[in-house]
């Protein structure tokens, strides 16, 4: 059975946790990956795609990787998934379904944690990455997505009219429409809703 490889970088206790639940599902734990490491063609090698080194995924191609990470915006998941991966993981999965996504993997399986993977399954087959814009499945327009992410870096609304070459009316109707489809009332509302359901990341680029 392939063994399961954790980024160096990564020794958090999210990753720690990983292997604790990899190893009661029967996964072999190889450690943590070093520089002269030879992980074996089909081995998982889980790693955080928001601190990965850039070249991982090509220095170690013949392996299966595995996403762990606590970012959820399906922007970012798609990027992922796109770029290479083929399991993608969230601190907050239940240990009981990360071990089965593990065991799958292993199988040659590729896996989204079910907290995505519907959302991801739709979005993927509907749109092309340059189509896709934070909040969508929400129904917020890429507009009113581009006014959430301006008041989540606390940018006063004239702030963000002038960077989206629109004026100060505007951007306040686009604030009213996407508060009454996130069903908050303030900006500060709105930003924790967002952070809190994956829309946006604190730090998304």
């Amino acid at each position: 059975m392939p063994s399961l490889w954790l980024v160096e970088d990564d020794r958090t206790v999210g990753f720690a946790g990983l292997a604790a639940v990899a190893e009661d599902a029967g996964v072999d734990v190889a450690g943590f990956l070093a520089e002269d490491d030879e992980p074996c063609a089909g081995d998982l090698v889980v790693s955080d795609p928001t601190r990965a080194p850039k070249d991982l995924l090509t220095q170690f191609d013949h392996c299966r990787h595995v996403a762990l990470t606590h970012r959820r915006d399906e922007p970012f998941v798609l990027r992922t998934l796109r770029s290479g991966y083929q399991g993608f993981l969230l601190y907050s999965t239940p240990a009981d379904e990360a071990a089965s996504a593990l065991r799958r993997l292993t199988n040659g399986d590729a896996v989204v944690t079910s907290a995505l993977a519907s959302k991801v399954a739709v979005s993927g087959a509907r749109l092309s990455e340059a189509d896709f814009w934070p909040g969508m499945t929400w129904g917020l327009t890429r507009r009113e997505s581009e006014v959430l992410e301006g008041i989540s870096h606390g940018q006063s609304t004239h702030e963000i009219a002038e960077s989206l070459f629109v004026g100060d009316e505007t951007v306040r109707s686009h604030l009213k429409s996407l508060y009454h489809k996130l069903g908050v009332s303030d900006r500060s509302a709105a930003v924790a809703y967002a952070f809190r359901e994956g829309i946006l990341s604190p730090d998304a680029s």
